[in-house]
């Protein structure tokens, strides 16, 4: 596949079929005015995608240069050449309007705007050298700021400024070359921690990491700086160099492992970061990170590229440029990681009456996107892309985001140890989800089924690997299958026992026979339930994998507690299972301090046993007295889960007869059989009041339970004698037949979740093994 380049006169070269496609179509695109309320929408080989202006907000005399979203996306603030700043949110009908001006601040242009993580403060950047910080009052219109402090130390215009994601620093970078680092107190005074003089012209913009307290600025100079702290100093530790004019903005992706760069070189760069020791080669010096270009963007822009942000929700890209127009891009997810290309879905032409100076992200809304760009006028566009028929929801769900989002409607902590579930077949690269085919067995016919749809990813209920594999052939059924899997990059996921103790998964289903709707997560009871309740109980998983303690340390307010948390934190970082959490964003989401009223606070941390004796001894280091003896130290227990657990004991409102339990379970299963072992001293016409539930083979489940009858796929032939002997009545369906009919359930959840833009079926090949047979009489010579 060939990277999307452009000519400055925006005709292809070397460019491959869906370039093309969106080459034809743009003189289309440059007949459209962008008018207010005014829709763009093309279509392209692989799909179409939208980009519709919301409304324009009017008010600022003169250029706007910045704007920026609180952190829960629903405030805007943007700030000008009026030296005035602004702040917008919807009123009553839903309309996007000024809800404050901020002014008496700046005595010259503000050049740039932020909101602090805590939504509390606003920082300003301007042209007559200093920094504004603004704090929320207390009002009762809730919106208003006040100028609290003046930061002040820059020679030149204040270019930029920025909080880090921990809200512990602050920083601005000025046309006199450097880059200053504050340090936010305790008290909501704010230090000069560093003052770093590492380009060698302007410095235009700073940002910082997403998850860790390093920021990056560009420069005049060309080149993009990254800085972090070592042993209370902070350093200069990469320089990123490429582009060949000056560097005007940068933009880091949600993990922090890629950033985007834009420069008045007409080109957008991909920089990664390799770690030392990388399993790529890639050299790193001073045991820090290298980062190394891997993607040039060039011919895409024919004027400068002012702006660039990656939206950490979808991956896309939007940059701003000279040309006054807009333009959206993507990291094509079959590319190689270590090369990425990058692909082009959308163009605004004339997105302003003039250059576009700003644009970024929405923060919160994922799958809505609300793009903000500005010129002499703010204007706000939703970003929809869509698949080939523009009347769904396109899909842009990498792999990893869909089986996330498995684990979330069913935490495979659910599942049992013995089980084998979760991702079973990856693909080598990542690839994005369109379609998925649900199947209760992963078959030779299913696998035929998934092929000729041409499916991205396999939803079997039950595992197709759950004995290890020692070799992959074509000569064994199971083995063949999976080959054929990999051969076609085609995933495959298995949740088996984590839907089968769900609230609302497999066993719910099952209980509806009687009158349950659990599907929804209701806890409604039908007209025929008085009860029903798991025959074993769920745990929550443990928050970090292996943090088994939760460790209450008293840290005092003098450089020696500094120097503890600098030190605790080190230690948690060297420990693999806090460190591989997935819910960790940066260290200091281990901590949480509550504030106290004898001159300490209280830091509580999350860790594995093996990691105490290495915390206390940290702690007896430090200068107070007996510190240790201060230390609490709590075991963390696995809390239940109300409504999960395996099976389900149901109680009846009222009693109904064997026969009629018989009824209601081949209607719900849609069975024309079903077999009955009835238990001693009983008959068709019993009354039954307490039935126990196990889909699939419930034997071992069942065994000890006391209950009128039991309702499972399958058990032995003496499984069902010792049943029946012990005064309970047996109801067999066939392993399958108590699973399947819950993925048509299912699929309406997975399709709510993932979206319209995912195509999800239910196997049209899928069934259970044992079917019974026709009948036929024989006839007097056989």
């Amino acid at each position: 596949m060939s990277q999307l380049i452009f000519s400055s006169d925006m005709r292809p070269s070397n460019v491959d079929v869906r370039t093309q496609a969106l080459h034809k179509l743009s003189p289309l695109l440059e007949s459209v005015h962008l008018a207010f309320r005014s829709t763009y929408t093309f279509n392209i080989v692989f799909g179409m995608a939208r980009l519709d202006e919301l409304c324009k907000l009017p008010g600022h005399q003169g250029i706007v240069w910045n704007v920026g979203w609180n952190q829960e996306g629903n405030i805007l603030v943007s700030c000008g050449e009026d030296k005035t700043i602004r702040l917008w949110g919807r009123n009553v009908n839903s309309d996007w309007v000024c809800r404050s001006i901020l002014s008496d601040g700046h005595q010259r242009t503000i050049r740039s705007v932020s909101f602090s993580p805590c939504n509390k403060l606003i920082a300003s950047a301007s042209f007559d050298g200093t920094c504004c910080i603004w704090d929320k009052s207390t009002s009762a219109e809730g919106n208003q700021y006040e100028c609290t402090a003046t930061l002040e130390g820059h020679e030149n215009e204040v270019k930029c400024v920025a909080w880090s994601a921990s809200g512990s620093f602050l920083s601005t970078c000025s046309r006199d070359k450097s880059v200053w680092i504050w340090e936010v107190g305790e008290d909501g005074e704010f230090e000069c921690a560093a003052v770093l003089n590492a380009h060698s012209q302007d410095v235009k913009k700073v940002i910082w990491h997403p998850n860790q307290d390093i920021l990056a600025s560009a420069s005049y100079d060309n080149t993009v700086k990254m800085y972090c702290e070592e042993d209370d100093d902070w350093v200069c530790f990469g320089t990123l160099k490429s582009h060949e004019s000056t560097v005007w903005s940068l933009a880091f992706d949600s993990t922090g492992k890629l950033l985007a760069t834009c420069s008045d070189d007409r080109t957008v760069k991909i920089w990664k970061e390799y770690l030392p020791g990388n399993e790529f080669g890639v050299a790193t010096s001073d045991n820090k990170p290298t980062w190394k270009c891997v993607c040039t963007l060039s011919g895409a822009h024919p004027r400068a590229i002012y702006d660039i942000s990656w939206c950490h929700q979808t991956g896309l890209i939007a940059t701003a440029s000279g040309d006054d127009a807009i333009r959206i891009f993507r990291i094509d997810p079959e590319s190689d990681p270590n090369a990425p290309i990058l692909e082009q879905l959308i163009t605004v032409p004339r997105a302003h009456e003039q250059d576009v100076n700003s644009v970024i992200w929405n923060p919160c809304i994922p799958g809505v996107l609300m793009l903000t760009s500005c010129a002499r006028h703010l204007v706000r566009h939703q970003f929809r892309p869509v698949i080939f028929h523009s009347t769904t929801t396109m899909s842009n769900l990498t792999l990893n985001s869909v089986v996330d989002e498995f684990n979330r409607l069913a935490p495979l902590s659910l599942a049992e140890s013995w089980d084998n579930v979760g991702l079973l077949v990856e693909p080598t690269r990542s690839k994005i989800i369109k379609k998925i085919l649900l199947t209760n067995d992963l078959t030779n016919s299913v696998m035929q089924e998934a092929e000729s749809s041409s499916v991205d990813l396999i939803y079997s209920y039950h595992p197709p690997i759950f004995a290890p594999l020692k070799r992959i052939t074509a000569s064994n059924w199971k083995e063949n299958i999976i080959a054929r899997c990999l051969e076609n990059k085609i995933a495959v996921f298995s949740p088996h026992t984590a839907l089968d103790a769900l609230k609302g998964g497999v066993n719910d289903w099952l209980a509806e026979a009687f009158g349950m709707f659990l599907i929804t997560q209701q806890s409604a009871l039908g007209s025929n339930i008085a009860s029903c309740n798991p025959l074993t109980t769920s745990y929550a998983a443990i928050p970090r994998r292996n943090c088994t303690h939760m460790v209450e340390i008293p840290v005092p307010f003098n450089p020696e507690g500094k120097k503890l948390v600098r030190s605790i934190l080190e230690l948690v970082a060297s420990v693999p299972e806090a460190r591989l959490e997935e819910q960790l964003k940066n260290l200091e989401s281990l901590m949480s301090f509550i504030s106290t009223a004898d001159g300490y606070e209280q830091m509580t941390i999350m860790a594995p046993e093996k990691a105490l004796p290495s915390i206390i001894e940290l702690v007896n280091q430090c200068s107070f007295a007996n510190a240790s003896r201060y230390v609490r130290i709590i075991r963390v227990e696995k809390p239940p889960i109300p409504g999960s657990g395996m099976g389900r004991l149901i109680r009846l409102t009222e009693p109904i007869t064997i026969n009629r339990v018989v009824e209601l379970v081949k209607c719900h299963l849609q069975l024309q059989y079903v077999r009955l072992a009835i238990a001693d001293n009983a008959d068709n016409s019993t009354n039954v009041e307490t039935i126990a539930l196990c889909a699939g083979s419930g034997a071992s489940l069942l065994k000890n339970v006391k209950a009128d009858v039991f309702l499972t796929g399958e058990m032995s032939h003496h499984e069902v004698l010792d049943a029946v002997h012990r005064g309970t009545s047996v109801i067999l369906c066939e392993h399958s037949n108590t699973e399947r009919g819950f993925l048509s359930k299912w699929k309406e959840v997975l399709q709510s979740a993932l979206g319209e833009g995912v195509q999800i079926d239910v196997s049209l090949n899928d069934r259970d093994p044992l079917q019974m047979p026709m009948i036929f009489k024989l006839s007097p010579d056989t």
